[in-house]
C-alpha cells in the first residue's frame, strides 16, 4: 500500500513536506484496509525501522564486524532495494 505513495517516504518527492497531502494519503491506506490512520501510520514506522536494523545487520555482517545474528527477517524478501 505504502509503496505507491512515495509522498511517504521518499524525501525528493515536491510534496514530502506537505503534511496535509500526506495525512490525505494516510487516510486512503486507512480506508483501504478498514482501519485508522494512527494504526498504519504507526505500523509502517514500526517496519521502516526494522528493515533499516536489517540491512544495516548485513551490511555489518558482509563487512565481518560486529552483527552476529543468524535468523533472517522473513518480510525482508518482501523489500525492494
Amino acid at each position: 500500500m505504502v509503496q505507491k505513495h512515495d509522498i511517504l517516504y521518499n524525501k525528493r518527492n515536491t510534496f514530502y513536506k506537505d503534511s496535509q497531502q500526506k495525512e490525505n494519503v494516510w487516510r486512503q491506506i486507512a480506508l483501504s484496509i478498514n482501519g485508522n490512520v494512527s494504526t498504519c501510520q504507526t505500523r509502517f514506522k514500526s517496519l521502516r525501522e526494522r528493515y533499516s536494523r536489517e540491512k544495516n545487520c548485513l551490511e555489518t555482517d558482509a563487512s565481518g564486524a560486529g552483527c552476529t545474528k543468524k535468523v533472517i527477517w522473513p518480510l525482508m524478501q518482501y523489500i525492494p532495494g
